[in-house]
């Protein structure tokens, strides 16, 4: 009877080893390049279960192959072009950074279940590109959330380092007292000489992952105590 059982499950079994493998890496507190690189290689071992599964059926292998490719297709050549602003973009981003408000720091971390600075940032931009792609049917969005997920970065390289590319804005000599005109949700600043990065709100507010206090908390420029903002900052405008 066990026997019999095996050979009924077995096509089922890589599969549900892949997805078990997406399940367990995607929990994963600290996100590396090697979880990455696994949860892809589930992905894939996935779809070549299913494939393999469907190898005696001509018809029902081509449907699955079409779609596995129609949405490939469509996020890697869908043209970059969207009716949202730069600004709105940086907006969203803001609102999602939001979000995340009490989660507690851990280096390396990019989820609700833990964030660093530069993780806030990233994943910020990378939900307010899925939403976007969601709701507005854009394959252009997702394509970026992707290039975002899979390309880390840390706070020293938001400039001039794909994929963010950051624009630098100017030189502040401190984030409470010397504030430029024209700094809108979603703009950067990076202080500690480039170890820290903080996403600004609007309204002298920042929004930051905070290894001191290990925490993401908001702060207001003019009114809070925050060591990260009495020194130098590069404020800069990821380049979307």
């Amino acid at each position: 009877m066990s026997s019999r059982l095996f050979r009924i499950l077995r096509p089922t079994l890589p599969f549900a080893v892949a997805a078990a493998g997406v399940v367990l890496l995607s929990q994963q507190v600290v996100a590396t390049t090697l979880t990455r690189t696994g949860t892809l290689a589930c992905i894939a071992l996935a779809i070549a279960a299913v494939a393999f599964a469907l190898r005696n059926s001509r018809r029902a292998l081509a449907a699955f192959a079409a779609a596995i490719a129609a949405p490939v297709v469509l996020v890697t050549v869908w043209p970059a072009k969207s009716e949202i602003s730069a600004e709105e973009e940086g907006s969203r981003a803001a609102q999602a950074a939001l979000r995340y408000e009490g989660v507690g720091y851990v280096w390396g971390g990019e989820s609700s279940r833990g964030i660093d600075c530069s993780g806030l940032v990233r994943r910020a931009y990378i939900d307010a590109a899925l939403s976007t792609a969601w709701h507005d049917a854009s394959p252009a969005h997702l394509r970026r959330a992707l290039i975002w997920w899979w390309r880390d970065t840390t706070a020293r390289q938001f400039e001039n380092h794909a994929p963010v590319r950051g624009k630098r804005l100017g030189l502040s000599q401190s984030l409470r007292d010397d504030i430029p005109t024209g700094l809108r949700p979603g703009d950067l600043a990076i202080v500690g000489s480039g170890v820290h990065v903080l996403m600004y709100l609007g309204e002298n507010r920042w929004i930051q992952a905070d290894p001191m206090t290990h925490r993401v908390l908001v702060s207001d420029s003019r009114t809070n105590r925050d060591a990260w903002m009495e020194g130098k900052a590069v404020l800069l405008r990821p380049t979307l």
